[in-house]
């Protein structure tokens, strides 16, 4: 299937400059086969390192900036997506999207506030910036300066062979505060953009990048297994920087299946996965581990609000992390799971098309 056309089931607008949305569905934390299954492996998995990004410049530093325009986020900073206001396929696989890209993040999410509100603010930079430009525009969007309006701040800049995307949310922000917000976000572009390396980045193989949504799970293998009637939603629109990162430069899926489409009808299941993502796989908090068959390890886990807490399995198949997210029409996701990684391990038996 199209993978544009499957991110646009999940990446609404956030912000209009270049950054990946929100859907409204039942999906937690709101926004594409050898034959079977051996028993779950103690073995250890061969080791995967942590990509590093093609930048010099520190999160720390970033924080310290941050902390003097807004108020907030000197301390706490995590070098992973935002969940603040995140569209539903960030939590899990996607938080650590950028570093496989070779590019980098820096994200505070603080306490929510009286309002119903969340301080937040979150920095991506990311490189070969033209191409990544040349392909947003096609998608329906074009470079556009540093905002601020009441409430927050869109962010966006570039400087030689990095671009620089990001949001502030603080009560306080207002539309003054856009001077401040251009100067900041074009020193981190430039300082990134100066200490860039030299050696193109290569991302990491891995043997499910770029499989498609029927591949991991088919449609027709998931009706079985929890008798409904399902196919994957592929009908929206909408485009961003996470989005290109994710889908096209990872070769990472979202697979959101149901019976109707994004707004109408039932959703039942969400598949999200990292590709070589074995070097966060532990990085998650709040999990159990459980056993899954066919994967080389495997949590459980509940996310989402406190109104509906999502379940959730990830499981490790080789190097590859996949996540499975449950909505309340959801049936037992373990046998999914134990499905998933037999058809990833499948996949990873045929010779590559890509």
């Amino acid at each position: 299937m199209n993978t544009r056309v499957l991110a646009a089931a999940v990446v609404g607008s956030i912000l209009v400059a270049l950054l990946a949305g929100c859907t409204g569905g039942p999906v937690a934390a709101d926004p594409s086969p050898k034959p079977s299954p051996s028993p779950s492996s103690a073995e250890e998995v061969p080791p995967v390192s942590e990509p590093e990004s093609v930048f010099d410049i520190d999160c720390a530093d970033v924080a310290v900036a941050m902390n003097d325009f807004v108020g907030f986020g000197a301390d706490g900073v995590k070098e992973r997506m935002s969940l603040a206001s995140a569209p539903n396929w960030y939590p899990g696989p996607a938080e650590f999207m950028m570093k496989r890209a070779g590019g980098m993040v820096c994200a505070y999410d603080g306490e929510q506030r009286a309002d119903g509100m969340q301080d937040a603010w979150e920095v991506v930079i990311v490189p070969d910036a033209q191409r990544m430009i040349n392909s947003l525009v096609s998608n329906g969007y074009a470079e556009q300066p540093s905002e601020c309006v009441e409430g927050s701040c869109t962010l966006m800049a570039r400087a030689g062979d990095a671009l620089l995307v990001g949001s502030v949310r603080a009560a306080q922000i207002a539309p003054d505060a856009t001077e401040g917000a251009r100067a900041l976000a074009q020193t981190w572009a430039e300082d990134a953009a100066a200490g860039q390396q030299e050696e193109p980045f290569e991302v990491a193989p891995s043997e499910v990048a770029g499989a498609d949504c029927e591949q991991l799970m088919a449609s027709a293998q998931l009706g079985e297994l929890w008798g409904v009637t399902t196919h994957v939603i592929d009908e929206f629109g909408g485009w961003g920087v996470p989005a290109e990162v994710y889908l096209v430069v990872d070769g990472a899926v979202i697979c959101i299946y149901g019976d109707g489409g994004e707004y109408d009808g039932v959703q039942h299941l969400q598949l999200t996965d990292l590709p070589g993502g074995a070097w966060a796989f532990d990085l998650i908090e709040g999990r159990t581990p459980i056993t899954v068959a066919g994967a080389d390890k495997a949590y459980s886990g509940k996310g989402g609000t406190s109104t509906y807490p999502a379940p959730f399995i990830d499981i490790l198949v080789g190097a590859d992390w996949i996540r499975l997210t449950g909505t309340r029409s959801s049936g037992d996701l373990e046998p999914v799971a134990e499905a998933v990684a037999a058809n990833a391990v499948e996949i990873e038996a045929m010779p590559a098309p890509r």
